[in-house]
């Protein structure tokens, strides 16, 4: 069983318009299933370079064909990520293995000093860590693999890292993180390092 065949979410292609002209032709593959105005806003503003955009002029059916490119290239996307995925779940990581991911993504362990010889690892490490271990990550198929690694950073990104404010501000601004600020950086760079170990480009 691959991974695709639980735990991804399913391939959507946008394509939006106005009846008015008002906006541009929009074509973009994306994973966000768009049922009100704020998932489209969230689904345009997470668009790829692949995507189109077209405005409504005289050369609009020149590049129709523009958009239709973007849908084949959809496919193909989706398509090497379910690849990745599973490549991904077939590289089991050791502890040590384990470890050094964590020092690429989120800063190696503090050096001990004779004031501090046994440093207490980040807050952020102790909660990736224990969600690696967690059940959720032990399923038949991806224990204690890159892609669970991987996993156990995006779930600390999306739901466990801290935010300051009132609840709903604190929820607004790690929404606003995980999309487009450090929260995606983060995660970003934990699937670049996650890539790494399975040599896939």
């Amino acid at each position: 069983m691959g991974v695709h065949d639980w735990c991804a979410g399913p391939p959507f292609i946008l394509v939006c318009n106005s009846h008015d002209g008002s906006i541009a032709f929009r074509a973009l593959n994306t994973s966000i299933r768009v049922v009100c105005q704020n998932t489209l806003t969230l689904a345009l503003r997470s668009a790829g370079p692949d995507s189109i955009s077209i405005k409504h002029t005289e050369s609009i059916h020149d590049r129709l064909a523009d958009a239709q490119e973007v849908l084949g290239l959809s496919i193909v996307k989706h398509r090497e990520f379910e690849l990745q995925m599973n490549q991904l779940a077939q590289v089991h990581m050791t502890k040590r293995t384990f470890s050094g991911y964590l020092d690429r993504v989120l800063g190696p362990m503090p050096k001990p000093t004779e004031q501090e010889p046994d440093p207490e690892a980040s807050a952020a490490r102790q909660q990736v860590t224990a969600n690696f271990d967690h059940e959720l990550q032990r399923l038949k198929g991806i224990e204690h693999s890159a892609w669970a690694a991987f996993n156990a950073v995006s779930q600390y990104v999306d739901w466990e890292r801290p935010t300051r404010g009132a609840a709903i501000t604190r929820d607004e601004r790690r929404f606003e993180s995980t999309m487009l600020g450090a929260g995606s950086d983060l995660k970003r760079k934990a699937w670049s390092e996650a890539l790494k170990l399975a040599r896939v480009n």
